[in-house]
């Protein structure tokens, strides 16, 4: 792999050649990162099973064959492997190697992810597939054009609604009653 990232891009399939080797760079960076996170984790686990190790021991719990214990001792066992897990993965976690290769992982994987999506963009190109881009260009064309009818729409129906003639209150509507002449 090494000497693939380092041949030189020449000819017509330079372009695709360079994209390629970031892309593999960035996967084996990606690789590198994971590893040291997975050794961190692994260090945390020794530490937790350290910490319980030492406070078992400390407390003079013996560890009773599994058909003799109470659920009681089982409960503090395992309360006590989880606060142990909990300190141990605090401080691997909160250490400045953890955040620096949590940090390269994901900025690793993003441009990974950048690299490889752009290289099935130009595969989906020469194969005259529709692209991503060109699948977001219509979404965004088509919710547009979604939008302005919807616009237009409530325009119209506001217009129809202002050139109906308006009922007339029902208090003018009722009948008078009639007076008969005075004689």
């Amino acid at each position: 792999w090494a000497a693939m990232l380092d041949a030189p891009a020449l000819g017509l399939t330079r372009e695709h050649q360079q994209r390629w080797q970031r892309t593999a760079d960035a996967a084996r960076r990606v690789a590198e990162a994971q590893r040291r996170l997975q050794c961190l984790w692994s260090d945390a686990l020794r530490d937790a099973a350290t910490a319980f190790a030492a406070r078992v021991a400390a407390s003079g719990i013996a560890i009773p064959s599994i058909g003799a214990t109470s659920v009681a001792t089982l409960r503090s066992l395992y309360d006590s492997w989880i606060d142990c897990a909990e300190e141990a993965y605090a401080g691997t976690a909160h250490s400045d190697s953890f955040c620096n290769a949590l940090a390269d992982f994901v900025n690793a994987g993003s441009q990974w992810r950048r690299e490889f999506a752009a290289s099935v963009e130009q595969w989906s190109k020469l194969m005259d597939l529709p692209t991503r881009s060109e699948l977001n260009s219509l979404t965004l064309r088509l919710k547009s054009a979604e939008e302005q009818l919807r616009a237009e729409r409530q325009q119209h129906e506001l217009r129809d609604a202002a050139s109906k003639p308006r009922p007339t209150p029902r208090a003018s509507r009722t009948r008078r009653a009639k007076r008969s002449p005075k004689s």
